[in-house]
């Protein structure tokens, strides 16, 4: 075993720490408002908006990651392109930083999780606490 190679790759590996918590954070960012709203009308019943939210998360459930990333690096801007060039516009969508399409993959994985926690917090309140305690004879 070559530790000297182990060592190398580790401390290289960990050049790609900042920009793996700056993704992070930005998928937090702008998962917030849109996991609110999704959570708000889950909780609230609102027809279009329940609805949508339960096919969302159903599919950002039942979709693995590794799809996500793929369609979102390979078929998206493959799509966009040809989108581009069908309505006669110049923009190479082969020029945008692969960060952006990151950001948009962990955002709408982070949605979905953070719209669960949103409307799990919903139903942890005192009356569900005693609720709690009196089910477990506490």
């Amino acid at each position: 075993m070559n530790i000297t190679f182990i060592i190398d790759t580790f401390i290289k590996a960990l050049y790609g720490v900042p920009v793996t918590l700056g993704i992070m954070v930005v998928a937090i960012l702008l998962s917030f408002l849109p996991a609110l709203f999704l959570a708000l009308g889950q909780i609230y019943k609102v027809r279009g908006v329940k609805t949508f939210s339960i096919v969302y998360l159903a599919f950002i459930r039942a979709t693995p990651p590794i799809l996500l990333i793929l369609f979102f690096y390979s078929l998206f801007p493959s799509l966009l392109n040809q989108f581009f060039k069908g309505i006669g516009s110049h923009i190479d969508v082969f020029k945008v930083n692969p960060l952006y399409y990151a950001f948009i993959i962990y955002s709408l994985m982070t949605t979905g999780s953070l719209s669960e926690i949103i409307r799990s917090h919903r139903f942890n309140n005192k009356t569900s606490l005693s609720e709690n305690r009196f089910s477990t004879g506490t």
